[in-house]
């Protein structure tokens, strides 16, 4: 006969967040699942909290449109948690709510404090209670995980990619967005009921779920861009205007105030709605270089001063000025995960410029011609 295996002795390190989060979800892959089912075994008291958790997190997913992006949602709580190691009033509120009836050993929430061991990637928390904010936070509440991300109003949901980060979320009706470092997103609290439209400023990437009664829009500056079957990104900014890169299927773009001269582009084609025009005009770029951002890289092709400035501004939270004899200087450069300073040096020196930086403001200049 054949015995069951014990389970791991009840000083056995505890899974980490992000194995916790899957195993939460049904996510587990390979071995995991059992290795954290037998931890649980061992540990009754972290067993019974996760229960709760698991019980909260499937009554707050029933509760919000959008489906939970655990990839995404992990991401921002890890950023949330190093940053800030307090368990946040709302959080608490609900956990204590969530626990009223789980077992009286369960530490109170007074007790639960950060433990100092933390890794790039992984943290642990001296309590099952602060284990519970955590996966609470990850795979239960897209509201919450996104609440520097996210703001939820009556009649708007608005997402925003904080400096140097991009954020990825999928639209109730599963379409996914993927917007670039101080983008921002928002569509109506009924997206998807009778329409599916989304307002963009910054950069965004969309993978749409097809519905020819529905088309998916983009509202860009003055722009409307509509779906018609396709993958595609926009850019938008005040500057130079609204720019759409078809990766797949085909596009429509128009003036708001012109619908009638709309410009339809297909597979690997670009167009451009300068601000100062009613007409969009096709482009040639180089695809690959605009959606750069896209796989994190900061990449510039022949690029005017005024956009390069915008795109430094939403990159690495910056207020950037370029002195006027600089206005006509373009340029090329590609960087990819370099430091804020690396990075204003090597354009400063690749302008010909000076470079002057006060905290979070930064101005390129003519040499010598830098106030003083």
């Amino acid at each position: 006969m054949t015995s069951d295996p014990s389970p791991p002795p009840s000083n056995a390190e505890p899974p980490d967040w992000a194995a916790l989060a899957r195993f939460v979800a049904g996510e587990s892959a390979g071995d995991e699942a059992e290795i954290i089912a037998q931890y649980l075994a061992a540990h009754p008291e972290d067993a019974r909290v996760l229960a709760v958790v698991k019980h909260e997190a499937a009554t707050l997913a029933e509760s919000v449109r959008s489906p939970v992006d655990t990839e995404a949602a992990l991401a921002a709580v890890l950023r949330k948690r190093v940053a800030n190691p307090l368990v946040a009033p709302d959080v608490q509120a609900t956990l204590h709510a969530a626990t009223a009836s789980a077992a009286p050993n369960v530490l109170p929430l007074h007790r639960v404090q950060r433990t100092a061991r933390s890794t790039r990637n992984r943290v642990w928390w001296q309590t099952p209670y602060a284990a519970a904010a955590a996966l609470l936070l990850m795979v239960g509440a897209a509201g919450w995980w996104r609440s520097s991300a996210m703001v939820n109003s009556a009649s708007m949901v608005n997402v925003l990619a904080a400096a140097g980060e991009r954020e990825s979320l999928q639209l109730p009706d599963g379409t996914r967005a993927l917007l670039g470092p101080g983008s921002a997103l928002s569509y109506a609290s009924d997206y998807g009921v009778s329409s599916r439209e989304v307002r963009l400023s910054g950069d965004g990437f969309f993978t749409v779920q097809p519905d020819t009664v529905r088309p998916f829009t983009v509202r860009a500056g003055d722009a409307v861009i509509v779906d018609l079957s396709t993958a595609f990104a926009v850019r938008s900014d005040h500057s130079s205007g609204v720019r759409v890169v078809v990766t797949d299927g085909r596009v429509r773009l128009a003036h708001n105030a012109n619908p009638d001269a709309a410009l339809e582009l297909g597979m690997g084609e670009t167009a451009v709605l300068a601000t100062s025009r009613q007409t969009p005009e096709r482009t040639s770029i180089d695809t690959a270089s605009a959606l750069a951002w896209t796989r994190g890289e900061l990449v510039f092709v022949d690029t005017p001063i005024a956009d390069v400035a915008v795109t430094l501004q939403r990159w690495f939270k910056i207020t950037v000025t370029v002195d006027s004899t600089l206005a006509n200087q373009r340029l090329t450069g590609r960087f990819d995960d370099e430091a804020r300073d690396v990075v204003l040096g090597a354009i400063a020196l690749s302008l010909g410029a000076e470079l002057n930086v006060r905290g979070d403001t930064v101005s390129f200049s003519q040499p010598g011609d830098r106030a003083r």
